[in-house]
């Protein structure tokens, strides 16, 4: 760093620190990044409640589980039936398997949750699961695509995407344009200074104050929200946050450059900045949405409420035709004794559920592949903006994107698999449910994604971003070079070099 850079940059900071409007405007996004932490700490902490209440719930279920089938085998063995199938009760297979609070799936929050809610709120983080239909209990519930930027809670993610460009430019549009309205910035350059020092020396202070703000200010925040910083996950995605905020700002920062490269005056510089904070962080993303849901309309609802029933009436009216079909399709589960009992309601419930599941597969297939359409196409199209690529990137590190949750519905449906091929050979082979069988129930672990796939997922976009921005800076230093150092009317034009 030159001596000349360094008195342009201690100069720079005294304007600044002088300034009457700065600070305020600072303390304004102090003030704002704190409410959004409250805000996000509100919804981390009915998460966690509701987590909390849930896991209790789950013990509470299980132990009163275990008491009722101790006190029916004892009441079995008092009368001598200890051996025999219960049709009904606790140690009835299929009551078991149908559990009402003792078999939750649950996805806990990261370390960084109460930055960004994203789409934890369009997306359930537990399931209650079942032996029954998968389709009971996982069936999509969103009738709108999972994409949309305006929607949402107001976190520390809504104020970086939309608050945060707007402070950048409100601090950049008039780099070097009063100046030169005032005949001030020929004096400057007449000091063998050139002019491209003067616009980089002005924008590493600016840059300098508003990433450490924002840095700081969300270090803070994620202190005082009591999720801890100390475990090796939470340095590391709070590391990919501090880098993806850098690098969204390094773009704006570079359009501001661009934009007073051109030679306007401050108010067209404003104007000109406005125009494109409107389009890429509000605009863009709009009709990116508006496009994915029009191309891509996601079937209704209603349409799978009424062909599950349907296939539910007609698989009841042909149960024993669909009991002697599911076993053979799944001869491990057949009984011992090579008799089916076309009587048992468990049998014929495992039958007619695998049925149903079959016939409704279509529409759900259809709806997963409208949703799958969405995602690439507004992939493909997250580029036009830096807002959505941002979006995208801050949801992930937060653990509240749609590629975390897609990760915990694939362990979900292994521990549905898990616990239906625990309990379906009992109730095929009819053994009933003993104290021994509690230690061996199938319990679910989330187990967190490979830390590599996230790094690629935030890294990609950061580095797009960065490239854009290096460009976008590229073009307005070599503006610089023809920059009209003073306004028309106060003398002829002198090129900034």
């Amino acid at each position: 760093m030159t001596r000349m850079f360094r008195r342009i940059i201690r100069h720079e900071w005294r304007n600044l620190a002088a300034d009457h409007t700065a600070w305020p405007v600072m303390a304004l996004f102090a003030l704002v990044i704190g409410y959004a932490f409250f805000n996000g700490r509100v919804w981390l902490k009915h998460q966690r409640q509701d987590i909390e209440r849930m896991l209790q719930g789950e013990q509470k279920g299980l132990a009163e589980l275990r008491g009722r089938v101790e006190a029916d085998e004892r009441k079995a063995a008092a009368e001598g039936k200890l051996g025999e199938y219960p049709r009904f009760g606790p140690r009835n297979p299929l009551y078991v398997s149908i559990p009402r609070d003792y078999n939750y799936a649950i996805l806990p929050p990261t370390p960084l949750a109460p930055m960004a809610v994203g789409q934890s709120d369009l997306y359930p983080a537990y399931y209650k699961v079942t032996a029954g239909m998968k389709e009971s209990f996982m069936t999509p519930r969103q009738t709108e695509s999972p994409f949309k930027l305006l929607g949402g809670q107001f976190d520390l993610a809504f104020v970086i995407l939309y608050l945060y460009p707007l402070l950048i430019l409100a601090l950049g549009f008039n780099l070097v344009a009063s100046e030169k309205e005032e005949g001030t910035l020929a004096m400057l350059l007449a000091n063998r200074v050139r002019l491209n020092q003067i616009v980089m020396g002005k924008v590493c202070v600016r840059a300098l104050v508003i990433f450490f703000s924002a840095v700081v200010f969300s270090v803070i925040g994620l202190a005082l929200s009591g999720t801890g910083l100390i475990a090796k996950e939470a340095l590391m995605r709070l590391l990919l946050w501090v880098l993806a905020v850098t690098a969204y700002g390094a773009f704006w920062f570079a359009l501001t450059i661009a934009v007073n490269a051109l030679g306007r005056n401050a108010a067209a510089n404003a104007i000109a900045l406005a125009a494109c904070w409107l389009a890429f962080a509000v605009m863009i993303p709009s009709a990116v949405n508006l496009a994915a849901s029009a191309y891509y309309p996601i079937p209704s609802r209603v349409e799978f409420v009424n062909a599950r029933r349907v296939e539910e009436r007609e698989a009841m009216e042909r149960g024993s035709q669909l009991l002697a079909k599911f076993v053979e399709d799944h001869p491990e589960f057949a009984p011992t004794d090579a008799s089916l009992d076309t009587a048992d309601f468990g049998m014929l419930r495992m039958a007619r559920d695998e049925e149903v599941s079959r016939k409704l597969k279509p529409v759900l297939d259809r709806f997963n592949a409208q949703i799958a359409r969405q995602g690439v196409f507004v992939s493909r199209l997250r580029y036009l903006s830096p807002a959505l690529l941002m979006q995208e990137a801050l949801y992930d590190v937060a653990g509240t994107g749609g590629a975390r949750y897609q990760h915990f519905r694939a362990q979900v449906d292994a521990h549905y698999n898990a616990w239906k091929d625990f309990f379906a050979p009992r109730i095929f082979q009819k053994s009933p449910i003993t104290l021994g069988d509690f230690d061996h129930f199938p319990r679910f672990k989330y187990q967190e994604e490979l830390a590599g796939a996230l790094i690629k997922r935030v890294v990609r976009p950061t580095l797009l971003l960065l490239t854009a921005a290096a460009m976008i800076l590229l073009f307005g230093l070599r503006r610089y070079g023809v920059y009209p150092v003073v306004g028309q009317r106060k003398g002829k034009c002198r090129k900034g070099k």
